[in-house]
C-alpha cells in the first residue's frame, strides 16, 4: 500500500550519484536507499508504522533531511541540526565565548550566525584594559572566520556561517567592504539588518545617524546618507554576491512571534508611567501588561481611530532613556523610539529637533457639556459618540453616560438608547456638573469654561503640541511596549507615537 502512496522513481542521475559518493556515502554504502535507511534507522523511533512510510518519502525525494542528518546518522557525536545563531557579547569573555561557541558548532557538522551589532566599533575606548581601544567587529569576526577554516578543513564540508550588522552601527561602511578583498571571510556571508525606517530615508534621501549604546551612555558615530550606504550594498552585491539585506520587520513577523524573542533587534518602548490613552480612560502601559485593550491611535488618513492593542508587555528591564519636554506633557522613551511629527512624518526620539511639530489629540468642550476630540490639524468629533460608534450602530440613538457625568466618556460608562428612554432618565437621575464648585459656591459659565479647557488637554492650556527640549538621562529603567497592528501606533501621554518594533507603520 505503502508503495501504490509513493511509487518509486527513478534512479538518480551520474552527478547526484558522485555527490552521493564524495559527500553521504558510508562505508559499505553504494546507493540513495541505503542513505535512507541510515537515516531511518538512526532517528526514527523502533515502529514499523512510523519508519517504513518515512523511509519511503527520503527513498522517493518528496522529503530530505538535511545535510547534518544524512552525514552523522549513524556516528557517535555528530549533530543532525545544520542552523545555529549565538550572541556575540561586546567584553573580552563574551568574544571568546562566542568563539568556542562555533568551535563546538563546528565540531558537531553545523553552520552558525550571530550579530556584529553588539560589538563596540573599532578604535573605541575600552576601560580596563591595556591596549586601550577596541578591536572592531569587523575584525573579531574575521579571526572567528579564518579559525573555523582552519577547524573544518579535513572534514565533510567546511563551516557555513552568517554574520549580520546593523546599518546603525558606526563601523557599517567597514562591514559593507569586508569581503571586497577576494578570498576574505571565504566561507561566510555577511548581512545588513535595515528597518523600515532606514528604508524611507533611501526613498527621501535623507541622512542617518549611526550609533552605538554603550551600559553607561551612547557613542554617536557618522552622519551618512542613506541612498550612498544602501547603493554601496547594491554594488557589492552586483560585484561578488555580499553583503544580503535584512529586513528588521519582516524576519520578526509570524511565524517567530509565538516565541516572545526579537531576532537581531530590539523594541523601542515607553517607561512603566507612560499613559495610555484607552477606551477606558488613560491607564499607565505597565497596568496593562498581559491585557489586551482598545486604544486611540491614527489612521491612514491621520484621523483618530480606535484599534486593539495586543502584546503589551516588559521588554527590557534597564533601557538607556531620552526625555521629550514638551508644551504639555513629557514623554521618557527609548533613544529608538518613534515619535510622529507634522512636518517630517516618524522620527526617532534621538533625532527630534526643537522646531518639530508633535501630533498630539485635543479635547474641547461644546455646549459645556459635551467633550470633543480631535488630532492636530484634523475635525473635533464628540467622543462619546465616536467611542459607542465604534461597537454599536448608533444611527438614529441617543448615547447615555450611565453615572450622569458628561466627561466620563468611558467605553465602560455609555450605553445606545432611544432618545426617548434618555429623555426619561436624564429627567430624574441626571445631575448638572458644573455649577458648583468644591466649596459649594456657584461657578460662573466664564469660570467654568477656563477650568474645563485647562483640565482636558492634560493640565497645561492651547492645543499647539511643541517641543520644548530633549534630554538625554543618565539613568536607566524598565521600559514596555505593545502592539497595533491595524495601525502601528497609539496615543501616549498626548502625542502619536510608534508602537512596537514588529508592527511598523507601511
Amino acid at each position: 500500500m505503502i508503495d501504490l502512496l509513493f511509487p518509486e522513481k527513478n534512479e538518480i542521475d551520474a552527478v547526484a550519484q558522485n555527490i552521493l559518493e564524495k559527500r553521504y556515502l558510508k562505508e559499505g554504502e553504494t546507493a540513495w536507499k541505503d542513505v535512507a535507511k541510515r537515516v531511518v534507522d538512526w532517528v526514527v523511533p523502533e515502529n514499523d508504522d512510523i519508519k517504513l512510510p518515512i523511509f519511503n518519502l527520503i527513498l522517493n525525494r518528496y522529503f530530505i533531511p538535511n545535510s547534518p542528518t544524512l552525514v552523522n546518522s549513524g556516528t557517535e557525536g555528530g549533530g543532525l541540526s545544520a542552523c545555529f545563531v549565538v550572541d556575540f557579547p561586546d567584553s573580552i569573555e563574551g568574544i571568546y565565548k562566542t568563539k568556542l561557541d562555533f568551535a563546538l558548532i563546528a565540531k558537531k557538522g553545523g553552520g552558525c550566525g550571530t550579530t556584529l551589532s553588539k560589538l563596540r566599533p573599532e578604535r573605541a575606548i575600552v576601560n580596563g584594559s591595556t591596549h586601550g581601544y577596541a578591536g572592531g567587529p569587523v575584525n573579531f569576526f574575521n579571526t572567528i572566520c579564518h579559525d573555523m577554516e582552519v577547524l573544518t578543513q579535513s572534514g565533510f564540508r567546511e563551516m557555513a556561517m552568517m554574520g549580520v550588522m546593523s546599518v546603525y552601527h558606526p563601523d557599517i561602511v567597514k562591514f559593507i567592504t569586508a569581503k571586497t578583498e577576494e578570498g576574505k571571510m571565504r566561507t561566510t556571508n555577511i548581512s545588513v539588518l535595515v528597518d523600515n525606517e532606514f528604508m524611507r530615508k533611501v526613498e527621501k534621501d535623507e541622512e542617518y545617524q549611526t550609533y552605538f549604546e554603550y551600559p553607561e551612555g551612547m557613542l554617536i558615530g557618522p552622519t551618512y546618507k542613506a541612498r550612498d550606504i544602501f547603493e554601496m550594498i547594491v554594488e557589492g552585491a552586483w560585484k561578488n554576491g555580499e553583503p544580503g539585506v535584512l529586513f528588521k520587520e519582516k524576519i520578526n513577523e509570524s511565524p517567530y512571534q509565538y516565541s516572545g524573542q526579537t531576532i537581531d533587534t530590539v523594541n523601542p518602548c515607553v517607561v512603566g508611567n507612560t499613559l495610555v490613552h484607552t477606551v477606558e480612560g488613560r491607564i499607565k502601559i505597565s497596568d496593562l501588561v498581559g491585557k489586551e485593550i482598545d486604544v486611540f491611535c491614527m489612521d491612514e488618513e491621520g484621523k483618530t481611530a480606535i484599534s486593539t492593542a495586543k502584546n503589551i508587555k516588559l521588554t527590557r528591564e534597564h533601557a538607556p532613556l531620552i526625555r521629550i519636554h514638551t508644551t504639555r506633557e513629557d514623554l521618557i522613551c527609548t533613544y529608538d523610539h518613534l515619535i510622529y511629527t507634522m512636518n517630517r512624518g516618524w522620527v526617532e526620539a534621538r533625532d527630534l529637533k526643537v522646531e518639530d511639530k508633535l501630533k498630539g489629540i485635543n479635547k474641547k468642550m461644546h455646549g459645556e457639556q459635551k467633550v470633543y476630540i480631535g488630532l492636530t490639524e484634523t475635525p473635533y468629533v464628540p467622543e462619546h459618540r465616536f467611542i459607542a460608534g465604534h461597537y454599536w450602530d448608533i444611527e438614529g440613538l441617543d448615547v447615555h453616560h450611565v453615572d450622569g457625568n458628561h466627561m466620563n466618556n468611558s467605553k465602560s460608562n455609555l450605553s445606545a438608547i432611544t432618545h426617548q428612554e434618555h429623555s426619561s432618565l436624564t429627567g430624574w437621575k441626571h445631575e448638572d456638573w458644573t455649577p458648583h464648585g468644591p466649596n459649594g459656591k456657584y461657578v460662573g459659565k466664564k469660570e467654568r469654561k477656563q477650568k474645563t479647557s485647562y483640565n482636558l488637554n492634560y493640565n497645561k492650556r492651547g492645543v499647539r503640541l511643541k517641543i520644548k527640549s530633549i534630554e538625554f538621562l543618565d539613568e536607566e529603567d524598565a521600559v514596555y511596549d505593545l502592539e497595533v497592528p491595524e495601525y502601528g501606533n497609539f496615543i501616549a501621554n498626548g502625542m502619536v507615537i510608534h508602537n512596537c518594533g514588529k508592527c511598523l507603520p507601511q
